[in-house]
């Protein structure tokens, strides 16, 4: 789904999200505390070994997310500075250890660990849907170090993300910066965007301090980058959460746009639209509390980190009173502008939701019906065994009898227990024999 040039006004809108990728995006601070103290940033709290979250409590978390049945798992692993976590690739490790799972982890950190971090970590997940974002935060940055960075995650056939944080004071360094980072790209393979700062209690307003020739050359300098091709764009693309897009009443759909045209052009107020929160986005807090997405209008539902997931209150339906969306991650939260567009899809999908369960609970059954139907045989050849060494038949018989565990008498399909306890015999050891020793079984039956 490529990004379009299409000319819309948000009162044209009658969709915005996605309900096409059947995927669970995780947004998952790890920890509040950083090592930067950027102006324009909540994360302000100094990084403390007493507030770090022990391990087994995330790994627990992980494994109530695994529980809710989708598609695909993308999370997004941030903080504050997500990479002073000390048990971060033990986390990771323990994702990654859910095989049967279609996983990818992406990680937003400001890049201050040394390169020896990034060697080690590009090395260790080399064959992995893992990587990278490297937010650029003028206040604090090292170019040099960022550079470095991008080159090593070439050498592994990683693909990462610079997102410059467009610093609304520091005009002349990001462009610099941007200057510099595409000459960088002629050569090395990485992703580029412009990200504006926002300000207001919720971050949702564009800072007032940007002025209209700034917003001007982050809008073309988004454009540019967004229709630039590159010859050696020979890595694969970064895996995310379910890609957003816009549904218009004339009947186009599918439309996307770039981030910072959709904050400059205010294509980002759903203020009085539906939000099916918790569908395809679950907020993880740092403290393990969660809820159906970032925006303030979620209310906690309980505490991932001690509690069983709530994955019915997960779904709700709440009305935006926000005049945008305050982060990146609630973007793909389905946002109706019609109340009962969005009830027919919350409810479509709390009945996949049941059914889920329910076939959940039919398969969990026959596994522990096959279990005890395992145990009876094997309970059984143990009798067989003890009795063989009684010497007199009566009492062998009567042994058996006394002790042997025997199928349900009143059940049509079990009046010959011998052939079942047969058949189990065969499909537990060798399902393929009980073919060959059918012929057997007629003939016992027949003497």
């Amino acid at each position: 789904m490529k990004y379009t040039n299409i000319d819309f006004k948000i009162d044209d809108v009658i969709f915005h999200g996605n309900i096409e990728d059947n995927c669970l995006f995780i947004d998952w601070i790890i920890l509040y505390e950083c090592n930067y103290k950027c102006s324009y940033c909540f994360g302000q709290d100094s990084l403390s070994k007493d507030k770090f979250t022990h391990l087994e409590k995330l790994k627990y978390a992980v494994d109530q997310i695994f529980t809710i049945d989708k598609d695909r798992y993308a999370f997004t692993l941030t903080g504050g500075e997500v990479t002073y976590y000390p048990y971060l690739l033990d986390l990771i490790d323990y994702i990654f250890s859910y095989k049967n799972k279609n996983i990818s982890i992406y990680i937003i950190t400001n890049g201050s660990k040394n390169i020896d971090f990034f060697n080690n970590f590009f090395s260790k997940y080399a064959g992995y849907d893992i990587t990278f974002t490297l937010s650029i935060h003028f206040e604090y940055v090292q170019f040099d170090h960022i550079f470095d960075i991008i080159k090593l995650a070439n050498q592994y056939n990683k693909r990462i993300r610079i997102s410059i944080m467009a610093h609304p004071i520091m005009r002349k360094e990001v462009e610099s910066f941007f200057n510099d980072i595409l000459k960088l790209r002629n050569n090395y393979v990485f992703d580029i965007n412009l990200a504006t700062i926002m300000s207001g209690e919720s971050y949702n307003i564009l800072d007032p301090r940007y002025d209209e020739d700034y917003l001007k050359w982050i809008k073309e300098s988004t454009e540019y980058i967004n229709n630039k091709v590159y010859k050696n764009d020979n890595l694969n693309r970064i895996t995310w959460g379910p890609k957003y897009y816009y549904n218009l009443k004339n009947g186009q759909n599918n439309i996307r746009i770039g981030l910072d045209d959709a904050i400059i052009e205010e294509k980002l107020n759903f203020n009085n639209f539906y939000c099916c929160g918790g569908i395809n986005t679950i907020r993880i807090n740092h403290d393990g509390t969660y809820k159906s997405g970032t925006c303030s209008n979620y209310e906690i539902i309980g505490n991932i980190y001690t509690d069983v997931i709530d994955y019915k209150k997960l779904l709700n339906i709440v009305k935006c009173s926000l005049n945008s969306c305050p982060c990146t991650a609630d973007y793909a939260i389905p946002k109706f502008r019609y109340i009962e567009n969005a009830i027919e899809y919350n409810d479509k999908i709390k009945n996949n939701y049941l059914f889920s369960v329910l076939n959940s609970i039919n398969n969990k059954f026959n596994i522990l019906n096959n279990d005890i139907r395992i145990i009876k045989y094997k309970t059984n050849s143990i009798i067989d065994t003890l009795a063989w060494w009684i010497p007199f038949k009566k009492q062998r018989e009567s042994f058996r009898s006394k002790f042997k565990v025997r199928p349900d008498q009143t059940r049509p399909d079990q009046t010959r227990p011998d052939l079942i306890i047969c058949k189990e015999h065969i499909q537990f050891y060798n399902n393929s024999k009980i073919e060959k020793l059918q012929p057997m079984l007629h003939l016992k039956n027949a003497a």
